[in-house]
């Protein structure tokens, strides 16, 4: 191989994945110097240890794109959040965060948006407005990278249950170029008085419909540009839903598995491409796999059981906005919330699961194999991090998580009232780069310039001395991840959320009503 044309081997080395690609280094010298003096071979490598996916549609050189990302990796682990914009907070009632848009209702028939600007990655400042659209707005959601905007309206007559789900333009608020002729999707949920969980992923729409008094819960998914109907769950154990993939979904639930008197939480994939489209209970639903908690006392109540996580696993921006690099499409962290009873006590736990926890045992899984159900030690000990739920942690504004990261405040119990953003950061590869760059080894990294900002390896297992009396066993973590600190001159926040290149601090008290957008700012170039 090595008598072959530098050019023929520097394509050899382009298709391998990353560990072969390092471990090719080892070899000799010569590919040594190859794989550190290539600028593709090195955007490469540092595409995969940051966990992005390079932007096709980008006409920057890949040395440009390598010279960004070192960039916004700078910025990123150093915590540079330094650009700042105020966005006023409207009192229409419904907002969305989505692929680097913050949207919010005006009020019954108008929307207003802001696509958050990157500096780093060439996204401009934009905001626009949609106004006087047809139907009353009661909730929407959107995905930028498909121009997608997606409006539920009420039922117009007292006498009927049939809910419109519009498939709208985002910029023009008309029907959508790819919607069904209609425009619209429907839906006739038992029940009244519904709040909603909308997700799209790719050609698929999905959403949960959740009665006011949580009775009645359906959840429908359809291909959302033919107007199939693809799936529909129905039960009061339904807690929430996320896509997995193309073709599957994680639900998360309280029911017994052997017996319909117990409750306890389980997350359960479903393949809805394979499943009846017919309303079906969700104790009939054929899962792939079962997730199951540990084991709980019986003076343990759980109560409810949250899922999120963004953005879905098919997004990438859309291609008008040429980013050079975008969040990788393969790993997501999901975000799971445990509320849970003990007496007259409500504990709130959070468990942070890879998708790579879950993949790697839906591989193990036979062709023929369905229901497998997973015990707590089966998967969760080594393969997620439960901790009891940060300070502030918010059922509402629950854009929390964004690829790998998660993102929240972080209380002082030193100083008073003084609050902190906090990210954790669930990237395998950057924990080992931030241990591997570390000189003199350790686990604590202070910034330079201020030693307020600071990186910890939280590596040693987490147990959960608050919550011990819940579960009849002990239960330990070991899943590593980074822990990184931010202080901020603000203590009017209640929540943090996180988007690719932003994180939005939010105000949302009577007299200050706002969202305050930190933006990742290059170092000096």
């Amino acid at each position: 191989m090595l008598s072959l044309p530098v050019e023929l081997i520097i394509k050899i080395l382009a298709v391998l994945d990353l560990r072969s690609l390092l471990r090719c280094r080892q070899v000799c010298s010569l590919l040594d110097g190859l794989v550190r003096n290539d600028a593709s071979l090195q955007y490469k490598i540092e595409l995969t240890v940051a966990g992005m996916e390079d932007g096709s549609s980008s006409p920057l050189l890949v040395v440009e794109r390598l010279h960004k990302l070192k960039l916004r990796q700078d910025a990123w682990n150093r915590m540079r959040f330094t650009s700042e914009t105020a966005v006023p907070m409207r009192r229409g009632g419904v907002w969305e965060l989505y692929g680097g848009v913050l949207a919010q209702s005006r009020d019954d028939h108008g929307l207003s948006f802001r696509q958050l600007p990157s500096d780093i990655r060439g996204i401009d400042d934009v905001g626009w407005t949609l106004e006087d659209l047809p139907m009353r707005i009661r909730d929407f959601s959107l995905d930028p990278s498909q121009e997608l905007l997606v409006v539920i309206e009420k039922p117009r007559q007292i006498n009927t249950s049939t809910y419109l789900v519009h498939l709208l333009d985002l910029h023009t608020g008309k029907v959508h170029k790819n919607a069904p002729t209609q425009g619209y999707l429907s839906h006739c949920p038992d029940g009244q008085s519904f709040s909603y969980m909308i997700q799209t992923c790719g050609e698929h729409l999905g959403v949960l419909f959740l009665s006011e008094d949580e009775t009645v819960k359906e959840l429908v998914i359809w291909k959302w540009r033919t107007g199939a109907l693809e799936l529909v769950i129905t039960g009061a154990a339904i807690g929430a839903f996320v896509f997995l993939s193309d073709t599957q979904i994680l639900v998360s639930h309280l029911g017994g598995l052997n017996d319909d008197s117990e409750v306890e939480p389980v997350l359960g994939v479903i393949d809805f491409t394979e499943a009846s489209n017919v309303r079906t209970p969700i104790k009939d639903i054929g899962f792939l796999c079962l997730f199951r908690f540990p084991l709980m006392r019986s003076w343990a109540a759980p109560l409810a059981v949250h899922l999120r996580s963004d953005p879905a696993p098919s997004w990438k921006p859309h291609p008008d906005l040429q980013v050079p690099f975008h969040v990788a499409r393969e790993d997501r962290l999901y975000v799971v919330t445990a509320w849970i009873a003990e007496g007259v006590a409500v504990k709130t736990l959070v468990l942070f699961l890879p998708s790579q926890t879950i993949f790697k045992h839906l591989k193990a899984l036979t062709p023929e194999e369905k229901g497998r159900c997973l015990n707590w030690d089966e998967w969760g000990p080594t393969g997620s991090r439960l901790l009891t739920a940060p300070f502030n942690h918010s059922a509402t504004w629950v854009c929390y998580v964004h690829g790998m990261a998660f993102a929240s405040v972080w209380r002082s119990p030193m100083v008073g009232d003084e609050r902190y953003l906090q990210i954790y950061d669930f990237n395998p590869l950057a924990v080992k780069k931030f241990r591997a760059d570390l000189k003199e080894g350790g686990d604590y990294k202070e910034d330079e310039e201020d030693p307020r900002i600071t990186t910890v390896i939280i590596d040693e297992p987490a147990h959960l001395p608050s919550a011990a009396n819940l579960f009849i066993n002990p239960v330990v973590t070991t899943l590593p991840f980074l822990w990184k600190k931010f202080p901020v001159d603000d203590t009017r926040f209640v929540a943090v959320m996180l988007s690719e290149d932003s994180v939005i601090m939010v105000s949302s008290q009577p007299r200050i009503r706002q969202y305050r957008v930190l933006t990742l700012e290059p170092g000096p170039q």
